[in-house]
């Protein structure tokens, strides 16, 4: 792995992995909508690099990075991005000159985790465009005179007209990220920042087709050691039917049920 440290335009500005205690790191990514990655490392500070510096310090609110883990294949490294993350709260240790550092997904910066914190109320209004209102969240100021994100909202063209099906209204301390999400989810879709620092929307039904997707490893009884396996099954998680009771109209409430009846 390496580690990049980045400027605020998330260009590359220094390779920091020669700071990290014992070559040790972790990574995590957790399959979800929102924040989905998280990482955490040592780093040497015998020279005071990594003390808090609001100016040109490596070490200050809104400092971002990122992670690179890769393979040797005939002494060649191919490397794969693995996210792009801001730094959460760094400990640091003055006796034995080292600082812990916690990196966040940069989600964290719009669902009230570092920030994205709503001062006002919000509101799209119904027959807005789902992913135009999307990319304008992520273009907001700060609060700094920078904004969100500034690479571009990815999403399939097949949503490209997709409009809001009801207005979305959020009130003071709120966040952007429950915004996001929530439009998100007006498309049954699941929104994420990719391994590159891209804000990604993705099509559950699509995810869900396994069986379409290409092979990446074939993995054989000789290359793990299996000690044991347990598979646990929930029925009480089975749902065959959904009934949407709408709000009053008029006088009237509409309500609709749907059931999958379909054995196979």
């Amino acid at each position: 792995f390496k580690l990049i440290l980045l400027n605020p335009d998330e260009t590359p500005r220094e390779d920091i992995t020669g700071y990290i205690v014992n070559d040790d790191l972790s990574y995590s990514h957790e399959y979800k909508s929102g924040q989905c990655r998280s990482s955490s490392v040592v780093l040497e500070n015998e020279d005071g690099a990594w003390l808090p510096s609001p100016v040109k310090g490596k070490n200050w609110s809104g400092v971002k990075l990122m992670l690179y883990t890769g393979i040797i294949f005939k002494n060649i490294v191919f490397w794969f991005p693995s996210g792009l993350y801001y730094l959460s709260n760094p400990s640091i240790n003055m006796g034995d000159d080292t600082v812990s550092l916690k990196l966040v997904d940069k989600f964290a910066m719009l669902d009230g985790n570092l920030g994205g914190t709503t001062e006002t109320d919000y509101k799209i209004n119904v027959g807005d465009n789902v992913c135009d209102s999307i990319a304008s969240l992520l273009k907001l100021d700060m609060g700094n005179g920078d904004i969100f994100d500034l690479k571009p909202f990815l999403f399939p063209s097949k949503f490209v007209d997709e409009k809001t099906p009801y207005t979305l209204e959020k009130s003071p301390e709120s966040n952007l990220g429950e915004i996001i999400l929530e439009l998100s989810e007006m498309l049954s879709c699941e929104t994420a920042y990719n391994e590159e620092g891209y804000m990604e929307m993705n099509s559950s039904d699509e995810l869900m087709q396994i069986d379409e997707k290409p092979v990446i490893l074939h993995i054989t009884d000789e290359d793990i050691e299996l000690s044991g396996l347990t598979m646990d099954v929930d029925y009480t998680k089975i749902i065959n039917k959904v009934t949407v009771v709408g709000s009053n109209i008029n006088g009237y409430i509409f309500d609709y049920t749907a059931i999958n009846d379909n054995p196979a």
